[in-house]
């Protein structure tokens, strides 16, 4: 199992079963979000994804019909990006293992 959090704690999450997909994003919007280069992302689905605290701290944005962000309201950090489309749910890897 991995579990994550964002950088103040409010939200923790745990990860169970392996990752479908890891990659990295070089986009404007991926470079901007993640104040870098690129963006390391990886996908699960929905239903291996439990959020263990802090799940009314967690904020959306819809970028785009295909693109919803999320965020931690006091932080600001982005632990987790859901899919609009798919089954699965992408999650930014730099905060795991808190």
């Amino acid at each position: 199992m991995l579990v994550g959090k964002c950088l103040c704690g409010a939200v923790r999450y745990a990860v169970e079963g392996p990752f479908r997909y890891a990659g990295y994003c070089h986009c404007s919007r991926c470079r901007a979000g993640s104040g870098s280069a690129f963006s390391a992302f990886v996908g699960i689905e929905r239903d291996k994804l439990r959020v263990t605290d802090g799940e009314d701290t967690i904020a959306l944005f819809e970028m785009n019909p295909d693109n919803i962000v999320s965020f931690c309201k006091l932080c600001g950090a982005l632990p987790l990006r859901p899919r609009a489309r798919g089954p699965g749910l992408s999650r930014q890897d730099r905060n795991a293992g808190g």
